[in-house]
């Protein structure tokens, strides 16, 4: 009888405690800040298809020069990009996937655009 009683014990102590439920709010605030920490892995020097990995092309006016992108997993998280373009690249509007990130805006929040 003890040891059934000391095997039930044993049992019961090494299952694991029941993981308490996130509320939404902090699933949200949790999501964001793993959205701040990929966006943030976009700087100043890296190339297009760099930027490209985390961020897709937005509609709307943009040139080879300037333009918004949005976030792949949310289109109303963006960021403003302005390129070095490469000399190769001359005045071509075409965009090269080697011009390099000049200047980067923090991510804000704005609506979807379309063209």
């Amino acid at each position: 009888m003890r040891l059934a009683t000391l095997t039930l014990l044993v049992l019961l102590f090494s299952l694991p405690l029941p993981q308490p439920r996130l509320s939404s709010q902090e699933e949200h605030s949790r999501w964001i800040e793993s959205v701040l920490k990929e966006t943030e892995t976009i700087q100043v020097g890296m190339s297009r298809s760099d930027l490209k990995r985390v961020f897709a092309e937005e509609g709307g006016i943009s040139t080879p020069h300037k333009r918004t992108y949005a976030f792949r997993e949310c289109p109303y998280i963006k960021i403003d990009v302005e390129f070095e373009r490469l000399p190769s690249s001359g005045a071509s509007p075409v965009e090269n996937p080697d011009d390099k990130i000049a200047r980067l805006s923090k991510p804000y929040l704005d609506r979807p655009a379309f063209d």
